[in-house]
């Protein structure tokens, strides 16, 4: 009985061995670097020049990028995870994105494939330059909003978007503009509050909830007000809200002026 006792110890111990062995995962270099003004990242970077090579972006605010290179196209997409904010990691031989903290995995356009994680991965545009640079633009837009004035002034003629002619409706797109993910959300007749959709707890993106009157982050269920201050927690920073101005059919949102 002991020695049966004894092997069994010994082939748990070599299978898990051989489990802990089946897959490492290298983190990607960490570096740094800063967003200009317009939202663009500049990333100097040799193992962006090679198939399969990464790193980890990290810009000083917060925020994480994640950089690979696919087979000679660029990929940035947001590099903390969802489930628990842990830099993520590329792992080229899948050409997938890999959370080493509780084992996410996502696909390279953000698709979530494995859980904890239960929200995408943002992604962002990834160009090379000149001098052979990669420059990531942070604020892409994505059609929802036109794109701003130089000094950040957002108008809309709201006889092109319905969804917010009822009170409660609301649109969530990306702007050309800090902060990116934008929500606009009608609260009365007289009043159109704009926020940045931008959950401060882990970066993921709120949403209005079913019944209209709060802001529901999917990720770790923090709750924010319609004018962006925190109702429930893990979230302790409230959302950046922005100066809006109604005349007739005309909202201006100034993406430059924090109320």
């Amino acid at each position: 009985m002991a020695v049966g006792r004894r092997v069994l110890i010994r082939n748990a111990a070599l299978l898990a061995a051989a489990q802990g062995c089946a897959r490492r995962i290298d983190p990607a270099r960490v570096i740094s670097a800063p967003e200009d003004s317009a939202g663009h990242v500049t990333i100097d970077a040799p193992e962006l020049r090679a198939n399969g090579g990464s790193v980890s972006v990290h810009l000083g605010n917060g925020f994480v990028l994640l950089v690979a290179n696919v087979e000679g196209t660029i990929v940035a997409l947001q590099g903390g995870c969802p489930h628990a904010g842990c830099d993520l990691t590329w792992v080229p031989e899948d050409r997938e994105v890999e959370c080493p903290c509780h084992g996410s995995r996502f696909s390279s356009d953000g698709t979530v494939l494995n859980p904890p994680a239960a929200t995408d991965l943002g992604t962002y545009p990834a160009t090379i330059d000149a001098s052979g640079k990669v420059v990531v633009t942070f604020y892409p837009g994505d059609g929802t909003y036109p794109k701003p004035d130089d000094t950040g002034k957002l108008t809309l003629d709201l006889a092109s978007y319905p969804a917010l002619a009822p009170v409660n409706g609301y649109l969530l797109g990306r702007v050309e503009f800090p902060p990116g993910p934008l929500l606009v959300m009608r609260v009365s007749p007289a009043q159109i509050n704009a926020v940045s959709a931008v959950c401060t707890h882990l970066h993921c993106t709120v949403r209005p909830k079913g019944d209209g009157a709060r802001l529901h982050c999917p990720c770790h269920g923090s709750e924010f007000g319609l004018d962006g201050m925190v109702l429930n927690p893990p979230a302790l920073f409230n959302l950046d809200r922005f100066a809006t101005s109604l005349s007739g059919q005309t909202l201006t949102i100034d993406l430059s002026k924090k109320l």
